[in-house]
């Protein structure tokens, strides 16, 4: 896949992240995740690859990584770690992901699916664990069907 390629798929499923309506928009949280996020990423081989962090309102002790280095961290996880050194191995283990491709890997071996129909199927299978069973299991059909 081309850099242009994950940039494309990574924006498509942001937009689908935030159709959800569960991404916080709270400025103070945002720019902390945001920061912890760079600073794990600044002398790392990450360097030079772009990475939003971002906080999902939702209680369940959970993180994932999405395509174009977008990083979502459920409010569940930071109100549950006691150190910021607990929060930051979980940040590093989603940027792992990302550097080491494996999204990418998983999307390439499902064929030529079309990049707005892969970003739906992503967001609800990384959401689908918040949202509850039916609820994903109808994002992804429609996804699959987009």
């Amino acid at each position: 896949m081309t850099p242009k390629r994950e940039r494309d798929l990574g924006k498509a499923f942001m937009r689908s992240v935030r159709r959800s309506e569960k991404v916080m928009d709270d400025p103070l949280l945002t720019d902390y995740i945001q920061s912890l996020g760079q600073r794990l990423i600044k002398d790392s081989p990450a360097h030079g690859t772009p990475f939003t962090f971002f906080v999902v309102d939702d209680p369940q002790i959970n993180a994932f990584a999405g395509p174009g280095g977008y990083i979502g961290v459920f409010s569940g996880l930071i109100l549950t770690t006691e150190t910021e050194s607990e929060l930051a191995a979980v940040l590093a283990h989603e940027i792992a992901h990302v550097t080491q491709q494996h999204l990418l890997r998983a999307w390439e071996s499902t064929g030529q699916m079309s990049i707005p129909s892969a970003a739906v199927l992503l967001a609800a299978i990384v959401l689908g664990v918040a949202i509850g069973g039916d609820a994903a299991a109808a994002a992804a059909v429609g996804g699959q069907a987009a």
